[in-house]
């Protein structure tokens, strides 16, 4: 894997990350509802590749699950704020890191670490490749027969996106998922290309090196950060949103700022 220090989209977004949306209320319930599903599909003590590990929040929790972590991103700035988390919690032991950009996954070498039980990237990682074609033959390459990935992506409908920005009247912001591929302003005037696939254009993609084996929505009716002002001093509102979320999340896949595909590898691909 490579490590040349070029400068990615998200690095001037790193040191406010998790302070705009990790340790924020929201952000707190939607990732507890990833962790859930993730938990459910990995077997203990799983080594795991992250894909696009930001500042580290997962690779954390995961960690302190008994899991081994090989955590990535494209920003050298996120992971010098995931290593410094992973540090701090006195798990180093248990995470690695690497810089790796997933639009040039292809030319990268093998990790070391491979075959892998799992792969996994959180809130949208897979938003920023056009095609997982490559991505899809790379990964099958290095996760080992019968593992899993669990990728959560950005749909092209986000019930909230439509209502949110539809009543300020910003409608090219609520259709904005309408027309993937445009850029998108990230931080600092930093700006990339961000697509957004429904579930079954995905699922397609990953064939024949992954199957799908369940589909969930992430945030249908917990709103997202932008739209904090609706359950604020509403401290109910929230958990009752979540636990609609939860028992509805297999319904709601089609209209959530998120959705979780949970995938199995496939162990014999006809060439």
């Amino acid at each position: 894997m490579t490590h040349v220090p070029t400068p990615a989209p998200f690095d001037d977004a790193a040191e406010e990350y998790d302070q705009r949306f990790t340790a924020t209320e929201i952000g707190r319930v939607l990732r507890r509802s990833v962790w859930r599903h993730l938990d459910e599909a990995l077997a203990p003590g799983s080594k795991v590749l992250e894909l696009g590990c930001g500042t580290g929040e997962d690779a954390l929790w995961l960690a302190g699950r008994g899991h081994r972590v090989l955590a990535t991103d494209a920003s050298t700035a996120m992971l010098d704020q995931a290593r410094r988390k992973i540090e701090g919690a006195d798990l180093l032991d248990r995470v690695r890191f690497e810089r790796l950009d997933l639009t040039a996954i292809a030319s990268q070498p093998d990790p070391p670490d491979a075959p892998f039980d799992a792969v996994f990237s959180n809130f949208g990682v897979l938003n920023c490749v056009e095609d997982c074609h490559d991505l899809a033959r790379v990964l099958h390459r290095w996760i080992r027969p019968g593992g899993r990935a669990v990728f959560v992506v950005m749909g092209p409908r986000c019930l909230w996106e439509l209502g949110w920005y539809g009543l300020h009247l910003r409608l090219p912001t609520a259709t904005r998922r309408w027309r993937g591929g445009r850029p998108v302003t990230i931080d600092q005037g930093h700006s990339l290309r961000v697509w957004y696939p429904g579930p079954a254009r995905l699922k397609h993609r990953l064939r024949p090196w992954f199957e799908a084996r369940q589909t969930l929505g992430i945030g249908a009716l917990v709103p997202p950060t932008y739209a904090a002002a609706v359950i604020r001093n509403r401290p109910g509102l929230l958990r009752r949103l979540d636990e609609l979320d939860r028992r509805w999340a297999h319904r709601l896949s089609g209209i959530a700022d998120h959705y979780l595909l949970s995938l199995e590898r496939v162990d014999h691909v006809a060439s």
